[in-house]
């Protein structure tokens, strides 16, 4: 009879240690599922967020190119305005308008004179 019950007892601990390691399986098993979820789940936020960032610089580069080409426009405006402000027609009213009167002798200054003062 104690044959018969040590190998009860010895079949017990097998059935409790099979118990075990199939409950640490089991375990591991449901860390390893979680931990493949949390990063399909943090991979998709990252993907959407950098989705959503490359839309916006997409509509920020949009504004920028109109506002080049507007600048451009005004830039051409405002240079045919120099052309015109700058033509001898324009510069002659402007003489006459404001009685400005030729100059009969012009000096120019000499910087290569020695009469500086020195110390």
């Amino acid at each position: 009879m104690i044959r018969y019950s040590t190998t009860i007892k010895s079949g017990t601990r097998r059935n409790q240690e099979n118990k075990k390691s199939s409950k640490l399986r089991s375990n591991k098993s449901k860390l390893i599922s979680a931990l493949i979820v949390m990063v399909v789940l943090v991979s998709s936020f990252l993907y959407l967020f950098e989705i959503n960032n490359m839309a916006v610089k997409g509509y920020q580069i949009r504004d920028l190119e109109k506002k080049i080409a507007e600048l451009k426009v005004d830039n051409e405006s405002l240079g045919l305005e120099v052309v015109e402000l700058q033509s001898m027609r324009n510069l002659r009213a402007k003489v006459a308008k404001y009685n400005f009167v030729e100059a009969d002798r012009i000096d120019y200054v000499s910087w290569h004179d020695t009469s500086f003062a020195q110390r």
